[in-house]
């Protein structure tokens, strides 16, 4: 137990103890001696205190690293070329789009586009004039949103990180693998 307390307390890290009485607190080690351990827990949603245990009233502990709140789920995807969404965009409308995902907007700059271009088509020379300006403003705003989504979606891409964590028990010291996730 001692180890893994030292640990946190060293490293900075966020811990969850199993107490004695089977209350499950999340712990910042400030300080650890042979006996006594000084945490800042956290016992609330927005409820944290300094308080000291004896090592003897920690049934376990399990590091959760430098996030007290783990990340449960979220919208993950594999990183996207930049280059092939937006040439792709450019060359036939919506696709750049098409290739994030994002099917919504992907088929509504194809409706948009192709309504404009026949309307332009068919309103004659004159009024292309008209709807030119408006198709090439269109085009270059969905490009540098396309570049925009395209960033937030690698910034957002899962990296995987392997490490190695302990756990304290009632067996004494174990390790498990875990895998850590860069969002």
């Amino acid at each position: 137990m001692l180890p893994i307390l030292k640990k946190l307390e060293s490293e900075g890290l966020w811990g969850e103890a199993v107490l004695k009485n089977g209350k499950i607190r999340q712990i910042r080690v400030e300080s650890v001696t042979n006996d006594i351990v000084e945490v800042t827990e956290v016992y609330g949603a927005l409820q944290r205190r300094v308080i000291s245990y004896s090592v003897g009233g920690i049934k376990s502990i399990r590091v959760l690293g430098n996030q007290r709140i783990q990340l449960r789920s979220t919208l993950i995807g594999d990183s996207k070329s930049k280059t092939f969404a937006l040439g792709s965009e450019m060359i036939f409308p919506g696709a750049g789009y098409l290739y994030l995902g994002d099917k919504k907007q992907a088929l509504s700059l194809v409706t948009f586009t192709g309504v404009a271009l026949m309307t332009a088509l068919l309103t004659g020379e004159d009024a292309t004039a008209g709807w030119l300006p408006l198709l090439s403003w269109v085009k270059i705003a969905s490009m540098f949103q396309l570049n925009d989504k395209v960033n937030a979606t690698n910034k957002n891409s899962m990296q995987w990180d392997a490490g190695l964590a302990t756990w304290s028990g009632r067996d004494g010291l174990m390790a498990k693998i875990r895998l850590p996730l860069s969002l």
